[in-house]
């Protein structure tokens, strides 16, 4: 008698299979129907949520579309005026924190700060208080190398813009000079800063910002590359006053369809533009080198405007824009005045203005006020349903899968436990006929319900979006599900046994995803989605966030990254992961 092929002994098992699930039809349902009614319902909920449309113009996303002037004033929404260098300067020895509870202590470190008092130099007569070492010291500027360039040509060029300017009998602006420190190379700066004295004694003063030169002429005096690198402070924490935006993570956001104005304008009023054009105008200033020595004189012709009252008026606007001008004088005041942009003008003596309009004068002049503003954008509709089911859309899905799961488990583990395996085996049906009758029955099931699931969410949940990729999708994800349950059976006999502790693996790798910030390396999440429920999040969270701005997932940015995954990477690693598991 000639044996059969493990195709015939397939057939025969898939109607046994077949069989199996018609003797449970509410059950085989419930595996089906339970993915495409949440999808439904989450569906019915988005559409009891009324998108929002964005008007063209200056709009964020969660705000109204608003013109960039308001009258004859900026909209201080979306304008910011970049920091004069005269304000950062004002600015290193202020205490935010203040300076202690003692009295005494308190008023003469605030008297140095408005006066100016930042030196670190003991023998200087503008040195920080040695009674206020103990609660606080100023801030200074790094400037790395520690070479001739750095030391007697661009910092000694800019000191001679930036002297020390009397503004009032109390208040003045520190000399450029007793504001920077220098260091030797990038490693020293950053052990300073890493080191145990950082910000408790002068020879490792608190920094308020660094910058880094990488490539200087190598002809002093004369126009020549540099390049170099600003650094500063930043937080892991939202974005607050005092904090310049981190630079990890995407680059662009190519979703991002409203405007974000905490960056920009947190780069323009923290000093990070404000060091930008300071090198700039240096670079196209050229400031003359004779006998080892600069006056700071331009060598470039119409490096500098022309002293007239017209430029000046204009440049000086700059001035009173900048909020750390007028908040100093209200500080100065102990808080009994208010002073405005505009107000704390007439307070100032009238030799201090032509040292504070004589480097507003080099190239670039700022002669629109040194206002920062974006360009308008496109009208765009807003879905505020994503945003606001953001903390559980996840863990919806993978709780949508957990009934397949479980029967899943139950029959092939059953078939174990009730000894039906191993007569098969006796029979001489062979192991690939009979794990291959449950990945094709398993496997239909899933097609169709991956294809019906994909209708739905196209329909009601992610209009945007390509309904072939939601297939896909849902299709990958349903075969890695198939292929996990395979690995579990192979561990465990008993079906109940292995049906609980399957489904609390299978939430175990869930839990793996919550540990993940939009601010997580690409290349940690690639590895976590070797666990397909890991995978499914990652994949969700870039079809919402694609869907909030009404984007969705197509073949045309299927491969861009957004909060540092690719919805490509979560194809992928599904595949990757039902074929790992099997």
């Amino acid at each position: 008698m000639e044996a059969a092929t493990p195709h015939g002994y397939t057939r025969t098992l898939l109607w046994k299979n077949v069989r199996l699930k018609r003797k449970h039809p509410i059950k085989t349902l419930f595996e089906v129907v339970l993915p495409i009614a949440l999808l439904a319902l989450m569906g019915y909920l988005k559409s009891q949520m009324a998108d929002i449309n964005r008007g063209t113009g200056w709009a964020t996303w969660y705000g109204p579309s608003d013109p960039l002037y308001r009258g004859s004033s900026p909209n201080t929404n979306y304008v910011q005026a970049e920091a004069t260098m005269t304000g950062l300067l004002l600015d290193l020895g202020s205490n935010r924190n203040g300076y202690g509870s003692d009295p005494i202590v308190s008023t003469t470190c605030r008297k140095a700060s408005l006066a100016g008092h930042i030196s670190t130099n003991p023998t200087s007569p503008y040195a920080w208080p040695s009674l206020c070492q103990s609660v606080g010291l100023p801030k200074k500027i790094a400037i790395v190398p520690d070479n001739t360039f750095t030391r007697q040509y661009f910092a000694e060029a800019v000191g001679q813009w930036y002297p020390r300017v009397e503004l009032t009998s109390n208040i003045a602006v520190p000399s450029f000079v007793d504001s920077v420190v220098f260091f030797p190379n990038e490693q020293a700066l950053e052990d300073s800063i890493t080191g145990g004295r950082y910000g408790v004694t002068f020879d490792s003063p608190p920094l308020a910002a660094a910058i880094v030169f990488t490539a200087m002429p190598s002809t002093l005096g004369t126009p020549g590359n540099i390049e170099y690198s600003l650094r500063f402070n930043t937080t892991t924490g939202t974005y607050g006053y005092n904090v310049v935006p981190r630079t990890s993570g995407d680059v662009v956001d190519l979703l991002q369809r409203g405007l974000d104005p905490d960056a920009y304008r947190a780069y323009a009023r923290e000093g990070f533009y404000t060091l930008q054009t300071l090198v700039t105008r240096f670079a196209t200033c050229v400031p003359d080198w004779k006998d080892g020595k600069t006056t700071g004189t331009c060598t470039m012709p119409n490096a500098v405007a022309a002293a007239t009252p017209q430029v000046d008026a204009m440049l000086l606007q700059q001035v009173f824009n900048d909020t750390r001008l007028s908040s100093t004088f209200s500080a100065a005041s102990n808080g009994k005045t208010y002073y405005s942009p505009r107000t704390f003008t007439s307070n100032i003596s009238k030799s201090a203005y032509e040292p504070l309009i004589k480097p507003l004068r080099l190239l670039p002049q700022a002669t629109g006020g040194g206002l920062v503003f974006p360009f308008p954008v496109m009208g765009f509709t807003v879905s505020l349903f994503f945003e606001a089911v953001d903390f559980i859309f996840g863990i919806v899905f993978v709780l949508s899968y957990i009934q397949c799961l479980s029967a899943i488990l139950v029959a092939l583990i059953s078939e174990k436990e009730t000894k039906t395996r191993e007569l098969l085996k006796i029979l001489g049906v062979p192991d690939v006929a009979i794990v291959g009758s449950w990945y094709i029955t398993y496997g239909v099931v899933l097609f169709v319900a991956s294809l019906v699931q994909a209708g739905v969410a196209s329909a009601v949940l992610f209009n945007h979006s390509s309904v072939v990729l939601l297939f896909l999708f849902f299709w990958l994800f349903s075969c890695s599900l198939l292929a996990y349950s395979y690995m579990v059976s192979a561990v465990f006999s008993k079906a109940k046994v292995g049906a609980y502790l399957g489904v609390i693996g299978f939430l175990l790798m869930y839990v793996v995803s919550t540990a993940f910030t939009n601010e997580s390396t690409a290349a940690s999440k690639v590895l976590a989605s070797l666990l397909s429920p890991v995978a499914l999040v990652f994949g969700v969270n870039n079809l919402a966030a694609s869907e909030t701005n009404g984007v969705g997932i197509t073949f045309d940015n299927v491969n861009e990254s957004i909060k540092s995954y690719k919805f490509s990477t979560a194809l992928v690693l599904l595949l990757v992961d039902s074929v790992v598991y099997t």
